[in-house]
């Protein structure tokens, strides 16, 4: 009987509900098996000895289980906390150097714009320049075909006066 009582505690240890189980099979198997040569009272005390031992190493194995819980717990709850940390300062470095590196983009981008607009005023300013030097050649182009013209007409008036001076001068010489 004390090696199965004995067998009975020693899976107590193991864990609560294990306690609490071996602990009424044990009262059971010691009710069952008890020889009456014990008498009653030493057989109650005993048993009572032995739940108690039980009933205490229950409640140390669940005080030991929640003190490591919470202190799992805690310390999961602040290692969680850290690793967000870590994260947030990690995507604050990656957000703080794309910020740098578009500011680096857009000052370079800024001075093509300049160079740009220097040389976009230059060509209009050529622009202006040709538009007014065309418009001096249509003038003058307008003044040369008015010559022209003026000369077409001077041509055959004079055309027609070389032809009638020689008609007259063929029928002059024909008369000498």
């Amino acid at each position: 009987m004390r090696v199965l009582l004995k067998r009975n505690i020693v899976k107590c240890s193991l864990g609560i509900a294990g306690a609490i189980r071996d602990s009424c099979r044990a009262v059971a198997t010691i009710v069952i098996v008890a020889p009456p040569a014990l008498g009653r009272g030493l057989f109650l005390k005993k048993t009572m000895k032995r739940m108690k031992e039980l009933i205490i190493t229950a409640a140390v194995s669940v005080i030991t289980g929640l003190a490591g819980w919470i202190a799992g717990r805690r310390k999961n709850v602040a290692l969680t906390q850290s690793v967000e940390l870590d994260n947030i300062e990690k995507a604050v470095e990656i957000w703080r150097k794309l910020a740098e590196s578009y500011a680096e983009k857009l000052q370079g981008i800024q001075a093509d714009i300049n160079k740009i607009s220097v040389e976009n005023d230059k060509l209009k300013q050529s622009v202006d320049r040709l538009s007014d030097e065309n418009d001096k050649l249509k003038a003058e182009i307008d003044g040369l075909r008015k010559k022209i013209a003026t000369l077409n007409c001077d041509n055959k008036r004079l055309g027609k006066k070389f032809e009638e001076y020689s008609q007259t001068n063929i029928t002059d010489n024909d008369k000498v």
